[in-house]
C-alpha cells in the first residue's frame, strides 16, 4: 500500500479528490493564505463548485499573478476563465479588472528579473503566453460587462475547425471494423457530432474526459442536454488532474455550453463524489 503524504496540502488535495471538501477547503485556503498561490488554484476550484464567487477572485488572482508555481499551463488558463466567471456571477468587474492588472504587472516583474533562468526565446514566449491573456482579460473586465454569458467567460477562446466529414469516413475507411472508442477520436478531430451520440452508448470502457466533453457540447447543441448531463455524471470519477493543483475540471464551469448544465444541486453532487481514483 502507498504511503499517504504527511504533507498538509497534499493531504488537503486528496481529500478534495475523494469529495471531502469541508476537511479540504480550510486546509487549502489557509495555505493559499501562507502564500502558496498552487493552493490557491486548487481553493478557487473547490470554491467555484460550492458557488463561492466572491471567494474565487482572490484565488484564481493569487495564482494568475505567480503562474510559474505549477508546471501545467492550462492551470493558467483555468484561472483566468474562472475570473472571467466570477466577473460575471458577481458583477465585480472592477475586482477582476484590478485582480488582472496587478497580475500582469507582477509576472513582467518576474519575467524581467529572469530568476528561473530561462532562455531569452522561453521568456519571449512567456511574456506573449501570460501577459497576452491576462490584458485580455483585463481589458475585457474594464469594458465588457454587458456582453453575452458566452462571451464573458470564453476570454480568449477560439473557434473550432468546421466539420470534415469526408475526412473522417476517409480515415475510417483505412482500417476495418474499427473499435467504437477509435471512432469516437476520429469523430473529435474530424467535428463528427452525430457520430459522437451515436457511438459514446457502444462504449465498453470510459473516455478521457477531455473527450466526454466534446460528446456532451455534441449532446447539447442538439437539444439533447440530458444526455450531456448523464455523460458527464458517469465520467466523472474517472476524471485525472495534470498538475498537483488540480482537484476538479474547470471546463465544466467555464465552457459557454456545458456551464448551464451546472445547476449548483449537480456541482456540489460532483464535487463531493470521489475522482482520480481516489
Amino acid at each position: 500500500m502507498a504511503k499517504r503524504s504527511k504533507n498538509p496540502l497534499a493531504q488537503a488535495r486528496l481529500a478534495a479528490l475523494s469529495g471531502d471538501v469541508d476537511a479540504a477547503l480550510p486546509v487549502l485556503m489557509e495555505c493559499a493564505g501562507a502564500g502558496d498561490a498552487s493552493a490557491a488554484a486548487s481553493a478557487a476550484e473547490v470554491l467555484a463548485y460550492l458557488d463561492r464567487w466572491a471567494d474565487v477572485i482572490a484565488h484564481a488572482g493569487a495564482l494568475i499573478a505567480n503562474p510559474f508555481a505549477v508546471y501545467a499551463g492550462n492551470v493558467f488558463d483555468d484561472m483566468v476563465r474562472l475570473l472571467g466567471r466570477a466577473g460575471a456571477e458577481t458583477g465585480n468587474w472592477p475586482s477582476v479588472a484590478a485582480t488582472a492588472e496587478a497580475a500582469s504587472a507582477s509576472v513582467t516583474a518576474a519575467l524581467d528579473a529572469n530568476a528561473f533562468n530561462y532562455s531569452d526565446v522561453k521568456i519571449a514566449a512567456a511574456r506573449r503566453e501570460l501577459i497576452t491573456k491576462l490584458d485580455h482579460l483585463a481589458q475585457h473586465a474594464r469594458t465588457g460587462q454587458g456582453d453575452g454569458f458566452e462571451e464573458l467567460i470564453k476570454i480568449f477562446g477560439i473557434a473550432p475547425e468546421p466539420p470534415n466529414r469526408a475526412a473522417y469516413d476517409a480515415a475510417i475507411a483505412t482500417k476495418k471494423n474499427q473499435p467504437p472508442a477509435r471512432r469516437v477520436s476520429l469523430a473529435i478531430v474530424f467535428g463528427i457530432e452525430e457520430e459522437l451520440m451515436a457511438l459514446y452508448p457502444q462504449l465498453a470502457q470510459p473516455l478521457v474526459f477531455d473527450q466526454v466533453l466534446h460528446v456532451a457540447r455534441a449532446f447539447v447543441r442538439h437539444g439533447k442536454k440530458e444526455q450531456a448531463w448523464q455523460a458527464i455524471e458517469a465520467n466523472w470519477p474517472p476524471w485525472y488532474p495534470v498538475d498537483h493543483a488540480q482537484v476538479a475540471p474547470v471546463e465544466l464551469l467555464s465552457d459557454a455550453l456545458l456551464a448551464p448544465l451546472m445547476t449548483r444541486e449537480r456541482c456540489t453532487r460532483l464535487i463531493r463524489t470521489a475522482r482520480a481514483g481516489k
